[in-house]
């Protein structure tokens, strides 16, 4: 017996300027689409089913099943104040990707991608590794999230804060013990 998913938050972006997402379902799966404006930005969030559903505490959550951990393959989207906040997971499992200067978050690359000058070192690390590495990717002013963090996007400003990694300090403590 096939399970069918009900409700599934699939990718979102998030931008100042309006965004055209009808490219998006690529295999005609008769994605929905929900768009949201918060404090002059654009949120387009596409899923399966009710995306009103893929909330849990006010969040947005890319989870299956539906949960707000950060322990386990997830991004959540909240709104705080005039606020957008997206956090990923400790490991950084789902690729979101951001420019900066155009204030554009996605999961979907191609979304973000405004200039397509080419960030040298990027470029080099992309070749020399086999994908983006150190937050870098091969296109200047396009980055992604490193794991557990958050970004913090407002209508002009787009701030990285980086969490504190609980994992990472449990083992640099049990190297000195």
């Amino acid at each position: 017996m096939k399970k069918v998913l009900n409700n599934k938050l699939i990718g979102f972006t998030i931008s100042k300027k309006e965004i055209d997402h009808t490219d998006i379902d690529i295999l005609n799966s008769n994605l929905s689409i929900k768009k949201i404006n918060h404090n002059n930005l654009f949120i387009y969030l596409w899923g399966i089913g009710d995306i009103n559903k893929c909330k849990i505490n006010s969040k947005y959550s890319l989870s299956f099943p539906l949960n707000d951990s950060l322990l386990d393959r997830n991004i959540l989207i909240s709104f705080e104040d005039e606020n957008i906040v997206i956090e990923n997971d400790w490991l950084g499992s789902i690729p979101v990707l951001y420019n900066s200067k155009e204030l554009i978050n996605s999961t979907l690359s191609r979304k973000t991608l405004k200039n397509k000058t080419i960030h040298p070192e990027g470029l080099n690390n992309y070749f020399e590794f086999g994908y983006s590495v150190l937050e870098q990717t091969p296109f200047k002013n396009v980055k992604f999230m490193r794991y557990f963090s958050k970004i913090v996007i407002d209508s002009n400003n787009l701030n990285v804060v980086y969490k504190e990694d609980h994992i990472l300090k449990k083992m640099e403590w049990s190297l000195f013990c």
